[in-house]
This record gives C-alpha cells, structure tokens and sequence, in this order.
C-alpha cells in the first residue's frame, strides 16, 4: 500500500465545485488504474483555502505506471471544466508501517 498526499490551494468558495469536477475527471480516470484502491478529499478547519487528496495505491510501481500522458490529459480536461487551475502546496508519498483501526486490533492475551 502506498499513499499519494496532495495538499492544493482551494478558495473554500470552490471547494463544492473542485469536489464535484474532481470525482467526475479525476477519480473516474483513477479508478481505471491498475492498483488504484481509493481516494478522500480533507478540509483542514485550520486553513480553510486548503484541501487534502489522500489517493491509496496497492503499490507504488503500479501508481507510478500510469502514462505521464495520460495524466496531462486528465488535467487539462480537469482546468477546463472548472475555468482555472489549482497551486499544489505539498507532494508527498506515504507507505503506511502500522495499522491501528479498532478492526484490525486483535484482543490482548491473559
């Protein structure tokens, strides 16, 4: 498992309209890829012009796979359909080390 964190600069103005372009352009080309498991967009309370896309891949070399063309595809599509773009603030890569979900905690022994 591999974790793509994008964090991108999002007038909250936009956050329903980027929310909505996003999940018709880039989650539906997304969720055609080989390994691709899912996505979240997080709002930080905080910093309410900021939006977080966590994307969750079964390996990196399968995310890594997907044709540089095709991405540059999808994001123009992705710029037209909303009129502008988006500043990407942070790019980072997470390959998670623990699972501490109440569902994969096993009972402690006697």
């Amino acid at each position: 498992m591999v974790i793509e964190w994008l964090t991108l600069m999002v007038p909250a103005d936009w956050h329903e309209r980027f929310i909505a372009a996003d999940t018709a352009i880039w989650t539906h080309f997304l969720a055609q890829q080989p390994g691709y498991v899912g996505k979240q967009i997080w709002r930080n309370p905080a910093k309410p012009d900021e939006l977080t896309l966590l994307i969750h891949w079964q390996s990196r070399q399968q995310w890594k796979a997907i044709a540089p063309t095709a991405l540059a595809a999808v994001e123009q599509e992705f710029r037209q359909n909303l009129g502008r773009s988006f500043d990407i603030i942070a790019a980072n890569e997470y390959q998670p080390l623990a699972d501490g979900s109440i569902s994969s905690q096993r009972p402690m022994a006697d």
